[in-house]
């Protein structure tokens, strides 16, 4: 039997996966123009140790909507996506509202994209870095 961790892992992945499919062009301009309610979001709670990768994320979504970077598969791109909508998301698993504890899921599906994506994050930013000589991780 999975203990509660991995049964929180469990459920994060499977938010994660149901946020994914949903996720085409229409879906990744969304996330662009809420970019500020996902930055605000994303400074609260259990997410805003996150919040460098939630910056991150937006950042790569931005550069591949405006076709500035597709050295990046889709689905990791719907991945990240999928991350981004469910923070736009009024319909949680726990509500926000909730007093210490309303941004666990939040923060746990963003966690379950960075496993996923982690590399692909990492190249992008290297990219980044050389197109400006100075890109940095920074706060969503």
């Amino acid at each position: 039997m999975p203990s509660k961790t991995q049964r929180t892992e469990i459920d994060s992945q499977a938010l994660l996966m149901e946020m994914t499919v949903t996720v085409g062009e229409k879906e990744l301009r969304k996330i662009l123009r809420n970019r500020k309610e996902i930055v605000d979001k994303a400074q609260q709670g259990q997410l805003e140790p996150l919040a460098l990768e939630v910056g991150a994320m937006l950042t790569l979504v931005k550069d591949y909507v405006k076709g500035d970077y597709r050295k990046v598969p889709f689905g990791t791109v719907a991945a990240i996506g999928g991350a981004l909508l469910y923070l736009l998301s009024p319909n949680d698993l726990i509500p926000d509202f909730i007093p210490g504890v309303g941004y666990l899921d939040d923060a746990g599906v963003v966690m379950a994209c960075l496993r996923l994506v982690r590399m692909e994050l990492d190249r992008h930013l290297d990219w980044r870095r050389k197109q400006t000589g100075k890109a940095k991780r920074k706060a969503a």
